[in-house]
């Protein structure tokens, strides 16, 4: 029993901390990253992210609709893998669909 909790409460943690599309707004963004636990909206596609201490601010843009189509095929084939016994999981990172549309992190202040 005690094995089952552990178990259970690591694989909520690394699903918490761990970064993947996050529908914000009718859009899917890359968050739950350590630097992007926090956000909001900065234009209609595009979120400023931050860190927990509302640090190092970047943007990242919404996904567009075939991003979100590989990323949505690569994670059902690994439901249906883990499904079929295999133990591996396939959780994609950020960097597997760069676009031309990712807004750089800097720093500074921005005129509005």
């Amino acid at each position: 029993m005690k094995k089952t909790l552990a178990i259970l409460l690591f694989s909520l943690s690394a699903c918490a901390s761990s970064n993947l599309p996050n529908k914000i707004n009718g859009k899917y963004y890359w968050s739950g990253d350590k630097l992007c636990k926090k956000y909001k909206i900065y234009k209609e596609d595009v979120i400023e992210c931050s860190d927990k201490k509302g640090r190092n601010i970047n943007y990242r843009s919404a996904m567009n609709d075939d991003e979100y189509q590989i990323y949505y095929r690569r994670w059902l084939s690994s439901v249906y893998r883990s499904r079929s016994g295999s133990e591996q999981q396939f959780f994609p990172s950020q960097n597997d669909y760069i676009s031309s549309n990712v807004y750089p992190a800097f720093t500074g202040s921005i005129n509005r």
